[in-house]
C-alpha cells in the first residue's frame, strides 16, 4: 500500500512537472490503463500497463517504471496471481532502491513570482 501511494506522488509530482502544453508525463496510454484499472478490469488493465510509455536508457528502466510496475503487481494481486504481483513489487522496490536519490539531479529553475520573493526579504 505504502508503495502504490509513492507511486501516486510521484506521478502527481511528474505530470506537473513534466506537463509541457498537452503532452506530459505519464502518457494517456498510462490513464487509460488506470481506467481500466478503477473499473474493475484488472486484466484488460495489465494487458495495457504492460503497452505504457516508459523512458528506458542504456542503463534499464528509469523511476517512472516504478508506478508502472506497482500498478501491474496491483493487477495480479486483484486477480489472485500473487507470484505474479510479488515480482512486480520486487522490481519497483528495486528500481526505487537503486534511484534513491533522483530527485537530487533534478533541475527546477526558481518559478517563484518576484512579488512573492520581494515580501520574503
Amino acid at each position: 500500500m505504502k508503495l502504490y501511494l509513492l507511486c501516486l506522488v510521484v506521478v502527481g509530482w511528474a505530470s506537473s512537472c513534466f506537463a509541457q502544453g498537452t503532452s506530459g508525463y505519464p502518457r494517456n496510454d498510462y490513464w487509460l490503463a488506470m481506467g481500466a484499472f478503477n473499473e474493475g478490469e484488472f486484466r484488460t488493465a495489465a494487458t495495457a500497463f504492460n503497452r505504457t510509455s516508459r523512458v528506458k536508457s542504456a542503463d534499464g528502466e528509469w523511476i517512472d517504471s516504478i508506478c508502472h510496475h506497482t500498478m501491474l503487481a496491483e493487477c495480479y494481486y486483484q486477480m489472485g496471481q500473487s507470484r505474479l504481483a510479488l515480482q512486480h513489487y520486487d522490481q519497483a522496490l528495486g528500481l526505487f532502491v537503486i534511484n534513491q536519490q533522483w530527485m537530487l539531479r533534478l533541475y527546477i529553475p526558481n518559478v517563484l513570482p518576484q512579488s512573492y520573493r520581494s515580501t520574503q526579504k
